[in-house]
């Protein structure tokens, strides 16, 4: 019996500045960090050869994986809920002084009989606007002529 491919959806919040600490801030929200660097701190990465220097503050933030795609709103939601309800985070992203990344990449499953692409409701697109967030989807099934997946920024 031939192997089932399952899609994967994963899905992470990323976080940059050039001035704002992301430590505090991650500490605020209240979600796994999955990396968390300071501008100018060594980037420890087993698998590289050489190490980097952070150029800016930057953390990803619990990544989320999934099978269904239904899930994909819900994390969306408590996301930007999340965002919201930081008490200097709107005001930092709308300004322009923290980049927020709400990431998404369509993973794993059948090449040949690829999912529809991943769709995301208007109403949270704006959302995300209103706040100074971006949502960007990665799908791993569509790929160019050079074979880098499809890349869709939704605002």
């Amino acid at each position: 019996m031939p192997k089932k491919h399952v899609e994967t959806y994963d899905m992470s919040l990323r976080l940059w500045s050039d001035d704002v600490p992301m430590k505090p801030i991650v500490q605020d929200l209240g979600v796994d960090v999955t990396h968390l660097y300071e501008r100018g701190q060594t980037i420890i990465n087993p698998k590289a050869r050489s190490r980097r220097i952070a150029n800016r503050h930057y953390a990803s933030l619990a990544q989320t994986e999934t099978s269904n795609e239904a899930d994909i709103p819900a994390w969306l939601d408590d996301t930007l809920r999340r965002l919201d309800g930081h008490p200097s985070l709107p005001a930092l992203m709308r300004s322009g002084r923290v980049e927020a990344l709400l990431w998404i990449a369509t993973l794993g499953g059948d090449r040949a009989l690829p999912p529809p692409p991943v769709q995301v409701d208007p109403a949270r697109v704006a959302a995300a606007t209103r706040l100074g967030a971006r949502i960007f989807v990665e799908d791993y099934h569509r790929f160019d002529e050079g074979g880098v997946p499809q890349k869709r920024w939704l605002n």
